[in-house]
């Protein structure tokens, strides 16, 4: 699975977890778009001297609550998905993010962020657009924030394989970003997703229940 995960506020060394963690990507040469105002957003994994590796959920929640040198930290998880409304399908690319991912600072253009409340067990599942997808499949409708889509998928780690199960899930619109944001790293992102509400759907490929 293409995977990464960003931390904002990182001082000389983390708190916890510095045998194993790499810095290896410094983003203040070149801000992403939608995070121009961080200028220490940094992203980690794992590194065992050839290969980078993501950083487990439980990893990335201890350092967010317990390193003292991070102001916060996120998740980030890419999944080909698709989107079915109206009685029409599209393929849909959608970021996962965890707990604080909109504390780091991307905007929001309608509608609102995902909270903290958002990615809990008893949330309900929300979704925010990027611009490009609500041109193009909600004609930019200012009611699109009462719109509810089913997404659907398989596992991102066995997509390839013909007989993985797919899993759907129907999710509240509530937000639309701005044009620049496109994705954290990659550039074609069209739906975000709470990974906590997505993941124990999407990762055991069963359907909603």
């Amino acid at each position: 699975a293409s995977s990464a995960f960003a931390v904002v506020g990182l001082a000389a060394a983390l708190a916890i977890e510095t045998a194993f963690i790499s810095l290896w990507n410094v983003l203040e040469l070149a801000p992403h778009p939608g995070f121009e105002s961080r200028r220490d957003l940094v992203t980690i994994g794992h590194y065992d001297g050839r290969f980078s590796f993501p950083v487990s959920l439980d990893t990335l929640q201890r350092i967010d609550t317990e390193a003292s040198t991070v102001e916060s930290a996120a998740g980030v998880m890419t999944a080909t998905q698709t989107l079915d409304r109206e009685g029409r399908s599209a393929e849909v690319t959608t970021e996962l993010v965890t707990s604080g991912y909109f504390d780091l600072g991307p905007p929001v253009l309608r509608g609102r962020p995902f909270s903290r409340a958002d990615h809990g067990p008893a949330a309900a599942p929300v979704a925010i657009l990027s611009y490009a997808l609500w041109q193009r499949e909600f004609g930019g409708r200012d009611d699109v924030l009462r719109e509810t889509v089913l997404i659907r998928g398989k596992n991102p780690m066995f997509r390839s394989f013909s007989d993985s199960p797919e899993a759907e899930q129907t999710y509240q619109v509530i937000g639309v970003l701005p044009p620049r944001v496109r994705g954290t790293f990659s550039a074609d992102i069209d739906v975000w997703l709470p990974f906590e509400q997505v993941w124990p759907v999407l990762g055991e490929g069963r359907p909603a229940s």
